[in-house]
């Protein structure tokens, strides 16, 4: 039951307590809502107070009403703006919705030629790669692959991203902070690999991303990103010259 007694409007109460079984996955992509009549008796609400809830969550892509057969659970696009730099853990997603990294592998490698390409050393060079999923709420939306020279951070460890991030572990462990990033954009299909981590099917389209990060002019990181196509939008300024 809601706080009646409360100075937050039912409403708002109610709109809360929805989000929160979107977002933690109790209510799943495509779950049919309870009708407004069941709603109002389960929260002790009126229908207006109903409508206004589930109205707010509609607006913001939560909701949307098949005509005839009710109203069910999507989930909104994630929205990024490419207007400076960025990394996942501080803007990416809803700011309501949980952003986790998984990391499925952490080793040191010796570097492949086209790896060593990107980031500019010989190949052989030790590297580390890491293997992982990034999602928001309960919802993986990229998987990928990034690389770093050991020689820049010896003391990197799959633990310490896991826990803090990347670029956060950087700067803990050599004092590096990334500031700066090119990014290149291709359509791609997920393919088998990504599509089993990724909730998807093989030939689901995709964005391939392919970033290089830096300290200063100094490579860091090369990674290798396929992004769920139907879970993501990105936004460009553009200015005129």
């Amino acid at each position: 039951m809601l706080d009646e007694k409360s100075s937050i409007p039912l409403y708002s109460q109610l709109y809360q307590k929805m989000l929160e079984n979107i977002t933690s996955g109790l209510w799943q992509d495509g779950f049919k809502l309870p009708t407004e009549a069941e709603l109002c008796q389960q929260y002790g609400v009126s229908r207006i107070t109903v409508r206004m809830a589930m109205d707010k969550l509609n607006s913001q892509g939560y909701l949307y009403r098949k005509q005839g057969r009710g109203t069910f659970v999507t989930r909104p696009k994630i929205e990024q703006k490419l207007a400076y730099f960025y990394s996942f853990s501080d803007n990416i997603g809803h700011p309501d919705e949980k952003r986790q990294s998984t990391v499925l592998g952490f080793e040191a490698i010796p570097c492949p030629e086209k790896i060593a390409q990107r980031l500019k050393i010989s190949a052989g060079e030790p590297v580390f790669k890491m293997e992982r999923i990034r999602s928001v709420g309960t919802i993986p939306f990229a998987y990928e692959f990034s690389y770093i020279p050991c020689v820049l951070c010896p003391q990197l460890n799959g633990d310490s991203i896991a826990e803090i991030g990347l670029y956060n572990s950087l700067k803990k462990y050599s004092g590096l902070s990334p500031n700066l990033a090119t990014e290149q954009f291709n359509a791609v299909l997920l393919g088998k690999n990504a599509a089993k981590y990724l909730q998807g099917k093989s030939t689901q389209p995709g964005l391939h991303i392919d970033r290089i990060t830096y300290v200063d002019e100094q490579i860091v990181e090369y990674c290798d990103t396929i992004v769920r196509g139907d879970r993501i939008t990105y936004h460009v300024e553009l200015h005129q010259i």
